[in-house]
């Protein structure tokens, strides 16, 4: 590379700061929208539905991720950091609200959360704003509570469950990391 810099024809003057900063970073975005508008175009005529999670990362700081998911992919929209802030149905659902707004309340269909306590309490903010809209929980967390209040049974025939529970954890935990 050091060659070819040095046997560059005289006059030659090569791209400045702020052009590959400013003017490929906009193109780059540009591109990237129009790869995304193959799922999102759909949702006007389809809708989708806004998907929120919250999880830890791998420094410990709490995050909400938001995403969009229709019939023609799942759209990553957000994560919002949240070590600031209480994540409280409040401040949630004023991220959620901002995702419905900028997609179109008429094209969300239902809101899918957690089933925690704070994510309930949204339900209610949402479904009063936006009367077409509707809350559900998480089927997944759902049956993830299921399976602690079956292990909890600690009969000896659901033994076998929480083993392969916790096997199953451990897998995650392995692959995660």
């Amino acid at each position: 590379m050091v060659e070819a810099i040095c046997t560059a024809p005289t006059g030659y003057k090569s791209l400045g700061y702020n052009k590959p900063r400013i003017v490929g970073l906009d193109k780059e975005k540009a591109n990237i929208q129009n790869a995304l508008g193959q799922f999102t175009n759909a949702w006007n005529e389809y809708g989708v539905s806004i998907v929120s999670d919250g999880w830890t990362d791998v420094k410990g700081k709490p995050l909400i991720n938001v995403l969009g998911v229709s019939a023609t992919g799942a759209v990553f929209l957000l994560a919002q950091d949240y070590s600031d802030k209480f994540k409280t149905g409040m401040n949630v659902v004023e991220l959620l609200l901002k995702n419905i707004e900028a997609i179109g309340p008429y094209n969300v269909i239902p809101v899918i959360t957690e089933n925690a306590a704070n994510c309930k309490a949204m339900r209610t903010i949402i479904e009063d704003k936006y009367p077409n809209l509707f809350w559900s929980g998480c089927l997944v967390h759902t049956l993830n509570l299921l399976m602690h209040d079956i292990i909890k049974l600690k009969e000896n025939e659901y033994k076998w469950i929480d083993e392969l529970y916790k096997k199953g954890k451990r897998m995650i935990r392995f692959i995660t990391n």
